[in-house]
């Protein structure tokens, strides 16, 4: 039982290891035929993708929370909040910003 198990393992990695070779062998003909074709139309990739501008990275404000309870501690909207930060919120108070 153990033995045809194990042969059974082999041929299916086989089977695998030969589907994934004849995948990459279709997939290299298709860029070699593609890039033939690009070559041969003289196209851009603005024909072919379209004239596509990347979108701007959207940039956050950069604010500065204070702790009314000790003006020392301050916090700002990027990385992880303090304990204090956390409590205020879940009190439902006000934090103030730092102008």
């Amino acid at each position: 039982m153990k033995v045809e198990l194990k042969t059974e393992l082999d041929e299916i990695q086989k089977a695998e290891q030969q589907l994934a070779q004849r995948k990459n062998a279709v997939r290299s003909a298709g860029i070699a035929e593609c890039r033939k074709l690009i070559k041969m139309l003289d196209l851009t990739p603005a024909d072919i993708f379209g004239e596509t501008v990347a979108p701007e990275k959207a940039k956050r404000e950069r604010v500065v929370y204070v702790n009314p309870d000790d003006p020392s501690q301050t916090c700002s909207n990027f990385g992880r909040k303090p304990d204090w930060f956390k409590k205020l919120r879940a009190e439902g108070r006000e934090i103030p910003r730092l102008q």
